[in-house]
């Protein structure tokens, strides 16, 4: 009794089952099916059940009990094109980490020189490339508020080279993140919704990893602007709770990530923003300042699980864009402070975070952030003629 399960997910038979098969989606199994050494969580889970009596196996990889066919299922899954790391695939990684490290530092002279050394490159012709440098261009015009596949041309271009590669889903997967990007930015939030929901339902079928861990992140994201509009308490509660546990789950597919080494930028970026989404939820706030949300007020429990957080990221080695992130954020946390003890200082400094965030955001043109700061600046300002 301690699984329900109304039958969602595949291979759904029994109350077991669907514990395992949380289990290996939510990806924290590493197992491949060896019992004979207890290596990962799911292996001592697994040995358990054995000495148990509640599951039956022999311990043969080959057999035909529940626990084996849905390891045997989940194999199959880790095991797609973009799993496997030739010597193409290791370039693509390195290229696509690189890019995002120029742009999330603002370097975005250095990266559009390389994307014109990548074009004029025989390796051009695959592609795959194609996609990836496609894609990144894509992110590159959401950081400093460019284009993003802005011409229906330009996207049914990646749709047609994306099913020319031979891994079609993750690449999906990826233009759908960016394509999620540019609706935001358009203020089309439903069509938002309903890309980042379409994304959900594939993402099941791919590996443990970085991709895996861009669409739980990017689901916490939405998350968190609903929650900021939402006047239901208890609505509010529970979605909060759905955002942070994508945020864990995307901070765990970072470090699951089997090619973290072509790609230590990227796991980086993604491990830091989830835990940036994680402190945003517990001040009840979003990245833009323009909610329902910023008039409540929030618990002495929430603000301390938010400081907790924004102390682990304060360790960390964060890019610019990042920073400009954890300023808000911070400003945000100073703010909620300053509701709770009506205080004009904690204003004051609040509206400071807000000013760095936005000079930083500035000099290094990252627009949405400039936007985002004049938000809490505007609002900020507010309170102090209060």
């Amino acid at each position: 009794g301690l699984v329900t399960c109304k039958g969602e997910l595949r291979t759904v038979n029994s109350k077991f089952d669907g514990l395992l098969t949380l289990l290996l989606q939510s990806g924290l199994v590493t197992c491949k099916g060896e019992l004979r050494t207890v290596n990962s969580k799911f292996d001592g889970l697994l040995t358990l059940l054995l000495q148990s009596g509640l599951v039956t196996c022999k311990g043969d990889g080959t057999c035909s009990c529940v626990v084996h066919q849905l390891l045997r299922t989940q194999s199959d899954i880790t095991t797609v094109p973009f799993a496997r790391t030739g010597e193409s695939g290791t370039h693509q990684y390195k290229i696509f980490d690189h890019l995002l490290k120029l742009r999330y530092n603002g370097q975005f002279e250095d990266h559009d020189k390389l994307i014109e050394i990548l074009r004029d490159a025989p390796s051009f012709q695959d592609s795959n490339t194609q996609v990836w440098v496609k894609l990144c261009e894509g992110y590159s015009g959401w950081v400093r508020g460019g284009s993003i596949l802005d011409e229906d041309k330009q996207t049914d271009n990646i749709d047609a080279l994306i099913r020319q590669t031979k891994s079609p889903m993750e690449l999906e997967i990826l233009k759908v993140h960016v394509t999620f990007l540019k609706y935001l930015r358009e203020g089309k939030f439903v069509q938002g919704m309903e890309d980042g929901y379409s994304a959900m339902q594939i993402v099941r079928n791919i590996r443990p990893g970085f991709l895996r861990g861009y669409m739980f992140r990017c689901r916490a994201f939405l998350l968190s602007l609903l929650i900021a509009n939402e006047s239901c308490h208890e609505a509010r509660e529970a979605l909060r709770r759905e955002a942070i546990r994508c945020c864990k789950l995307g901070i765990d597919n970072a470090d699951l990530e089997e090619n973290l080494r072509h790609l230590v930028h990227t796991c980086a970026d993604q491990k830091t923003t989830c835990l940036l989404y994680i402190a945003m939820l517990h001040l009840d706030s979003a990245l833009t300042a323009s909610t329902r949300g910023r008039r409540r007020h929030i618990s002495t429990e929430s603000l301390q699980a938010a400081d907790s957080v924004l102390k682990v990221v304060s360790q960390m080695k964060l890019s610019t864009f990042a920073r400009t992130r954890q300023l808000l954020i911070e400003g945000d946390y100073v703010f909620r402070q300053a509701q709770q003890l009506q205080s004009l200082t904690h204003f004051k400094e609040a509206l400071q975070k807000a000013k760095v965030a936005r000079a930083l955001a500035k000099k290094y043109n990252f627009q949405a952030e400039i936007k985002y700061s004049e938000e809490r600046i505007a609002s900020l300002k507010d309170d102090i003629r209060r």
